[in-house]
C-alpha cells in the first residue's frame, strides 16, 4: 500500500533585504492538486518548480502542511535547490513519506 500525497504548494520567497519587492510567482510543475504516490524509503525523485519572484528574492523555502493547517506550524520544509536560490526543489518520495508518517498517516491513507 502507498501513502497518497496531494500537492498544494506553498513556496515562500524570502527577500534578500528588508523592503524588497517580491513579484507574484506561480507553480509550474506539478500543478496544484496533483497526486503523488509515496511509500517507504523510496529514492524516486520528485521535482517541484515555479516562476521566479524577481531579483529581490534571496532564497525560496518550500513548506508542506495538512489540509486546514494554515501553515501556522508546517509539517515540513526544505530549501530549494542550490541552497535556496533556484526556482526548483528536488526531493524524493521517501522524504515526503517520512513527513506523512510523522503526521500519523498510515500506509494506504490519503
Amino acid at each position: 500500500m502507498k501513502r497518497i500525497f496531494t500537492i498544494v504548494a506553498f513556496i515562500l520567497g524570502i527577500a534578500s533585504f528588508l523592503n524588497a519587492q517580491i513579484n507574484n510567482f506561480n507553480l509550474i510543475d506539478p500543478p496544484n492538486g496533483f497526486t503523488i504516490d509515496v511509500s517507504g524509503q523510496s529514492n524516486s525523485p520528485i521535482t517541484i518548480s515555479w516562476h521566479s519572484g524577481g531579483a529581490a528574492v534571496g532564497s525560496y523555502m518550500w513548506y508542506i502542511d495538512t489540509v486546514g493547517g494554515g501553515f501556522v506550524s508546517p509539517a515540513g520544509s526544505a530549501l530549494s535547490d542550490n541552497n535556496g536560490t533556484d526556482t526548483i526543489l528536488t526531493t524524493n518520495a521517501g522524504f515526503i513519506d517520512n513527513i506523512l508518517q510523522n503526521l500519523g498517516l498510515a500506509t494506504g491513507d490519503t
